[in-house]
């Protein structure tokens, strides 16, 4: 399984992917928050600034006190996001200045000339007016002041603020944030990347290798514990058992079936080919003793019935072989060897070293049967010049190879569907192992077919003796 389609991280990115749509939605929203504390900030600056300034103005035109009024004017212009900033008298000549070069102009000559229509309004109704521009870049403020005692000298204190540096600084306050979740983000997906490598990831392949194991043919425990893989990988174990069990008792089944088959070919049809050849040469020296000119069909009939007897008796040893129960599996294979080569015409050696193991009958009989499979087959389509069997067994683990010198099987063979690989495939698992095909040890055409099986005390019939 590739990693990006894994588990952890399909969720890990899952998480990464919303977090960072949040994020930018996060932005967004911050961003136009602190833009608007940033106006409502600069708005109440310039209320406040404009009524300080205004106050004091008034206290200092009345008492002449220039030059103090050029110290209040220094000091308002510290303002990062003030401009320009104005003292206009009642003729609105400009007595001060945030910048000295309009010291003395009029206000209309001035970069804020477009205060003069404000400036009237704020005298005439002798109160603060705050207005943004129409792209509201700009905040002007006039707040207007006595100039003297008496209630018609009034001036103006006009400030204009630029907004811009303001947006500026909450822009990247707003992504200085977002920069500080983003990397919060990245470690918190890098935690649940290692977090989900723990709990599910290693779980997981440890489920996939149990699957792996089990489709090969493999006997392994499934994965312990309580949460949900290791509960999925036991009910699974808890299916292949049952369907294990009841492959076997098919093929327990399938072979008794085959035995009675056998048994009733060599107890009637045999019985009755041979009574038939008999009868033939019996007829056959009848005819010859008259002279007859059919007593050489006779005689050719009865050798016919001679053979097909042969024939039919060897099917029946391969369907029910009886010197499995009755004399071993090695004498079973020699008469299967001896079958090979009388029906094929090919040499057959087989060879078995399995001691004094007391292995179960039923095991002897998948071996039989799993030897004559590969062998048969390989006769009828490898098309060999030479067949070898071998079936060992030490410190029990079976091992059953089958390999010919004629052509090799398919590629694919291992996962046919055919009813003989399905036969074989079935006999390997009942054994507890796996089958496997591969080329020639020696090299060149032709095919080892090879069968482990790891055998427990349940595959003899009394347990074996430890060894020393």
């Amino acid at each position: 399984m590739s990693a990006r389609h894994s588990i952890k991280a399909t969720i890990s990115f899952s998480v990464l992917l919303l977090g960072l749509l949040l994020i930018a939605l996060d932005k967004s929203r911050n961003e136009q928050l602190l833009v608007e504390r940033s106006v409502a900030r600069m708005e109440r600056e310039a209320q406040v600034t404009g009524m300080r300034l205004s106050g004091v103005m008034q206290y200092l035109f009345r008492n002449e006190q220039r030059r103090v009024a050029e110290l209040e004017m220094s000091y308002a212009s510290i303002s990062q996001d003030l401009s320009l900033g104005l003292v206009c008298d009642e003729a609105d000549v400009v007595q001060f200045a945030s910048r000295l070069q309009w010291r003395g102009g009029r206000l209309a000559d001035t970069p804020l000339g477009a205060a003069t229509a404000p400036a009237a309004r704020s005298r005439a109704l002798m109160e603060g007016i705050t207005e943004w521009d129409a792209a509201r870049e700009h905040l002007l403020a006039v707040f207007p002041f006595f100039t003297g005692y008496g209630m018609t000298s009034r001036g103006v204190v006009v400030l204009s603020y630029d907004s811009s540096s303001a947006l500026e600084r909450a822009r990247a306050d707003a992504l200085q944030e977002s920069l500080v979740r983003a990397c919060l983000l990245a470690a918190t997906c890098l935690m649940l990347w290692l977090t989900l490598d723990w709990l599910i990831a290693r779980r997981a392949r440890e489920v996939l290798d149990y699957t792996q194991a089990i489709k090969t043919g493999q006997d392994v425990p499934p994965p312990a514990g309580k949460d949900e893989l290791a509960l999925i990988a036991q009910g699974f174990a808890a299916a292949v058992e049952q369907l294990r069990e009841t492959e076997a008792r098919l093929m327990e089944a399938s072979e008794a079936e085959r035995r009675r088959i056998g048994r009733d070919i060599h107890d009637d049809v045999c019985q009755r080919i041979s009574a038939a050849q008999l009868k033939s040469g019996v007829l056959s020296r009848l005819l010859a003793r008259e002279e007859s000119a059919h007593s050489n069909l006779a005689e050719e009939v009865a050798r016919e019935l001679h053979d097909a007897a042969a024939i039919t008796r060897g099917f029946s040893h391969g369907l029910a072989p009886v010197w499995v129960e009755k004399e071993g599996l090695a004498a079973a294979l020699s008469e299967l060897c001896e079958q090979i080569t009388r029906t094929y015409g090919i040499p057959c050696d087989i060879a078995s070293d399995l001691g004094d193991a007391p292995l179960a009958v039923w095991v002897q009989t998948h071996v039989f049967r799993i030897i004559q499979e590969l062998v048969v087959n390989a006769a009828k389509h490898a098309k060999p010049t030479h067949i070898e069997a071998r079936v060992t067994l030490a410190e029990q683990m079976l091992r059953i190879e089958v390999e010919n010198d004629g052509a090799p099987f398919a590629k694919g063979v291992e996962t046919s569907k055919g009813l003989g690989m399905q036969f074989l495939r079935q006999r390997a698992r009942a054994l507890g192992g796996h089958l496997e095909f591969h080329a020639r040890r020696e090299g060149g055409s032709g095919t080892l077919a090879l069968c482990e099986a790891r055998l427990s005390d349940i595959h003899f019939t009394q347990p074996p003796a430890k060894a020393s």
